[in-house]
């Protein structure tokens, strides 16, 4: 798993007591759009110190997803993408040294609660908004054995007007196949198992 540091400091990520991962940065910083509005002012002795409200807006320049590869944002851009990219992360809590100064972040901090696909594929399509409007093309990628599950790569319209590569899955019953939970993925899954020709030809 590659690691890109889309911040403009040096990641020190501690997955131990000592142990720590180094994170350089890449030299693309991902900021949330920032507009500064006046709302008054404050009287402090002879002057007018100028208060402003900040109102952040979209998340510019962030990469598009990539097969094996998880990207470190800021806390502020992480909370701005609620929850839309599970391969985009933010430094976890700061560790500090005996001095108080921060030398490094304790582990990643996720966007949400269900963990993201590097911890198992089961939590992986979990995202449902923007939702799927129509299917362009389809393609049969995979299949787990333990599970009967198939997995798809599909070009997709959805329902913000874009379209987008998007991931599924779909489980093989008795009754033949039916949808899982509902939910899709941008970040291809492992999937090892070939398809079993016959599912590939009825389903593809």
């Amino acid at each position: 798993m590659k690691i890109v540091n889309l911040t403009p400091h040096k990641l020190d990520i501690y997955v131990g007591s000592t142990e720590k991962i180094t994170v350089e940065p890449s030299g693309i910083v991902v900021r949330c759009e920032e507009r500064r509005e006046l709302v008054g002012t404050l009287r402090a002795g002879d002057d007018d110190i100028p208060v402003y409200y900040t109102v952040f807006g979209a998340v510019q320049d962030l990469p598009e997803p990539q097969d094996g590869v998880i990207y470190v944002v800021s806390a502020l851009v992480l909370q701005a993408l609620n929850g839309t990219r599970p391969d985009v992360f933010a430094p976890g809590k700061s560790v500090r040294d005996k001095s108080g100064n921060v030398i490094g972040c304790e582990g990643l901090s996720a966007s949400r609660g269900d963990l993201p696909y590097l911890q198992g594929e089961h939590n992986m399509f979990t995202m449902r908004n923007p939702h799927v409007v129509n299917y362009l093309k389809s393609r049969v990628i995979g299949y787990s054995g333990d599970t009967n599950t198939i997995y798809y790569e599909r070009e997709a319209e959805m329902s913000d007007g874009t379209v987008r590569t998007i991931y599924e899955r779909a489980r093989v019953g008795s009754n033949g196949l039916y949808r899982g939970d509902g939910g899709y993925s941008l970040v291809k899954p492992r999937v090892a198992i070939p398809v079993p020709p016959k599912w590939k030809e009825t389903h593809e």
